[in-house]
């Protein structure tokens, strides 16, 4: 900053830019700042999980089995389909990466912010919707364990009832095996799920979205430095050199002739912050004032 003239049309943009790169330097190389990042336990979590794919890998080519056979027991045939299993999961959390990324861009970075407080949304739907879902598989557990195929079990009948959420259910053959309590039950959960908890969500969702949309201009600026810091962490000393001497040499900002209109702009903006001052100080001395008479 030292080295633009503070004249340049951008200057109080590019100044607070740096303002806000600088802020977060001065959290770089903290254990704290790093463990607090959500994305380096996605991370983490994708290279531990890729490591027990690659471990179970090895185990079979070892053992000579085909992990993507649909038939067997013990515990080779288990061990085969875990691999498997973690390999789909493996592919849903390194896709989730390009997200990272992608919040250097200022017209996808606030939607991947968006998606992260609506995370949080999600988790406390889910705290609600876990306290009504357990007592209601129970109980549907209880009633038709031995007449719904489907709630032989409390997991099959959590399974069941997100069904009946979702209007995906058979009615009658609940009604069947009780006509008194199937429709008490059903109608009190499709009323408490379906009605408020999901309506609540979509409201929670709602405010997350329009807090963020509000400041998407400062949420896409924070977000691209964050991306850039993330990224010159994992650069060796000499490239992390050479990078910022690049920034310096070639996409430093330019000095540009500034015209008549953008003249008249500043006018306005300086009359504008002279008379937001003077109302400032006016307030001021009648709060002073009032505050005299008061004591």
């Amino acid at each position: 900053l030292r080295n633009i003239d503070e004249s340049w049309p951008h200057y109080e943009d590019t100044e607070r830019e740096m303002r806000a790169i600088q802020e977060l330097l001065s959290f770089r190389g903290t254990f704290s700042s790093y463990v607090s990042d959500p994305w380096n336990w996605i991370e983490w979590s994708t290279y531990v999980v890729l490591l027990a794919v690659c471990l179970l890998h090895v185990r079979g080519i070892l053992a000579e089995e085909e992990p993507f056979r649909r038939e067997g027991e013990g515990t080779q045939y288990w061990l085969g389909r875990s691999e498997v299993r973690l390999l789909c999961f493996a592919i849903l959390m390194i896709f989730c990466k390009v997200l990272k990324f992608a919040r250097a861009f200022e017209l996808i970075g606030p939607t991947v912010v968006m998606l992260g407080n609506m995370t949080r949304d999600i988790i406390q739907f889910l705290f609600l919707y876990f306290t009504i879902l357990i007592p209601y598989a129970c109980a549907f557990t209880v009633l038709f364990r031995f007449d719904v195929t489907d709630c032989r079990t409390v997991p099959l009948s959590m399974v069941y009832l997100f069904r009946i959420m979702m209007i995906d259910y058979d009615y009658e053959e609940l009604r069947d095996a009780d006509p008194v309590m199937a429709p008490l039950l059903v109608v009190s959960y499709v009323f408490i799920s379906a009605i408020c908890l999901i309506n609540l969500l979509i409201a929670s969702m709602s405010a997350s979205f329009q807090r963020v949309y509000d400041n998407a201009a400062a949420v896409a600026l924070m977000q691209r430095a964050s991306t850039v810091i993330s990224m010159e962490q994992g650069m060796e000393p000499f490239r992390l050199e050479l990078h910022r001497r690049d920034i310096w040499e070639t996409h430093a900002p330019l000095e540009v002739d500034v015209t008549d209109d953008d003249d008249d702009q500043v006018d306005e903006i300086s009359n504008l912050r002279v008379e937001t001052n003077e109302q400032l100080k006016l307030q001021g001395d009648r709060y002073t004032h009032m505050q005299t008479q008061i004591n």
